[in-house]
């Protein structure tokens, strides 16, 4: 069990209240992440948007992932994405939630691609694509994402409709 995990567990078990680790870990987060520490940013995040050893602040925890997706990160990018996309720490802004997750998708990250599929195919943020829609979700399918696996067989068979008429 990683470390993350023990403390969401034992917070759990501890009445919801944090751990004496869990605030030890939380603070060496954040001496961390405020010398530029890259990974103790990533972290502090967590711990925020969690509530680890802290109060949950969504606002903190974004702006830290955001630092990490700044870096470069993949990963953090998506999580900054969904931020965007869902309002959650950071204002509601479907462009740049397409902004983040195509940053992600260029470097491969798969749940970033299904998320660009769903924004060209309801047209959040963009305008409505079937087309790029459909390549982000075949694209994020192929990489091994299990929503876009879902929903690829319904996608594919509106394109074969329409290619019909």
């Amino acid at each position: 069990m990683t470390q993350n995990k023990e403390d969401m567990l034992n917070a759990v078990l501890n009445g919801g209240k944090p751990t004496a680790e869990a605030v030890k870990a939380f603070e060496e987060a954040k001496r961390g992440a405020e010398v530029g520490d890259v990974s103790a940013m990533n972290k502090l995040g967590g711990f925020y948007m969690m509530g680890i050893g802290t109060s949950t602040n969504y606002k903190e925890a974004m702006r830290w992932i955001t630092r990490v997706a700044e870096t470069g990160d993949a990963e953090a990018m998506d999580t900054v994405g969904i931020g965007y996309m869902s309002g959650i720490g950071v204002p509601k802004n479907y462009k740049k939630a397409i902004e983040w997750f195509t940053k992600a998708a260029d470097k491969g990250n798969a749940h970033s691609m299904y998320s660009l599929g769903v924004c060209f195919h309801d047209g959040l943020g963009c305008e409505k694509d079937k087309v790029q829609a459909l390549f982000w979700i075949k694209t994020a399918a192929d990489a091994g994402e299990a929503h876009a696996k879902a929903v690829l067989p319904r996608l594919l068979e509106e394109a074969e409709g329409k290619n019909k008429k």
